[in-house]
């Protein structure tokens, strides 16, 4: 594929500089691009099938909703190769740091919750095993990445599923399902959530909970805003355990740190866990 001439095309005007941000796990093109007009935009291209069915969902949401919360779209073009382009918000402030106005991001979330839109989107399906049940028959993956060891899961592992089983992922709210500092700017209009793939209906708590999750990882101030928290901290650290224990996705892209940020988020919601138990 060959973005830049597309995008001369779409944006009717030359491209005279493309600029590819680090960031993003997946293998689809990402690119800050100016025109001779003095656009600048952002890009996403797909570089599979896979990249191309997330583009269309991504697109799907932003096409039904007019909303502040989300970006902008200049262009949107389908084919084998889909290409989206959107607003520049690079001037926007993207955590980490986490800014002053971190706490802005949760009534827009709440917002996001109660927002219907005119089309099917998957379910979230509730929770059928407590991840902490597959770490206690099989402790060797979590151990060996230094998570937690032996002496601590044969301690509090009984508590752990308790906690985590107490959480019902599944419900009616509208929610992103992979929200965290990558794929979230707070912007002069307020927050904007960008990389909509996993949309879902689902429980709202769970995209608060994973924002807590980043803000804690980052040192951030929290609010108390989620509700049993000590059983989203438990099933996060377990699911992150269990995903960083695993070899990354045939998807990612070469050298991408996903499996890494994984195990980082997992040991700071075990560190959660244990602030809230008393462990």
């Amino acid at each position: 594929m060959n973005p830049p001439e597309r995008l001369e095309r779409l944006l009717a005007s030359p491209v005279i500089d493309v600029q590819q941000p680090g960031g993003g796990y997946t293998r689809s093109w990402r690119g800050l691009v100016t025109t001779e007009a003095g656009t600048r935009v952002f890009v996403k291209a797909a570089a599979d099938e896979r990249t191309a069915q997330s583009l269309r969902t991504e697109h799907g949401l932003y096409a039904a909703l007019e909303v502040d919360w989300l970006p902008i779209v200049l262009a949107w073009e389908d084919g084998p190769e889909p290409i989206l382009i959107l607003e520049d918000l690079s001037r926007a402030q993207w955590p980490p740091p986490w800014p002053a106005e971190s706490s802005s991001l949760f009534p827009t979330l709440a917002r996001i919750a109660g927002t219907r839109v005119p089309f099917d989107l998957e379910e979230m399906p509730p929770l059928e095993v407590s991840p902490w049940s597959d770490i206690m028959a099989d402790p060797s993956e979590i151990t060996g990445l230094r998570i937690v060891d032996l002496e601590w899961i044969a301690q509090h592992g009984t508590r752990l599923i308790d906690l985590s089983s107490r959480i019902d992922l599944s419900g009616n709210d509208l929610i992103h399902a992979d929200l965290g500092a990558g794929n979230l700017c707070f912007s002069k209009r307020g927050p904007v959530i960008v990389d909509w793939e996993y949309v879902s209906h689902g429980n709202r708590y769970l995209d608060v909970a994973t924002a807590l999750l980043d803000m804690r990882a980052c040192r951030a101030p929290t609010p108390d805003v989620l509700p049993q928290p000590a059983a989203w901290a438990s099933l996060l650290a377990g699911l992150m355990g269990i995903h960083a224990s695993r070899p990354p996705p045939v998807w990612t892209a070469d050298g991408t740190g996903l499996r890494r940020r994984q195990r980082e988020l997992a040991i700071v919601a075990v560190e959660w866990v244990a602030e809230l138990e008393g462990w």
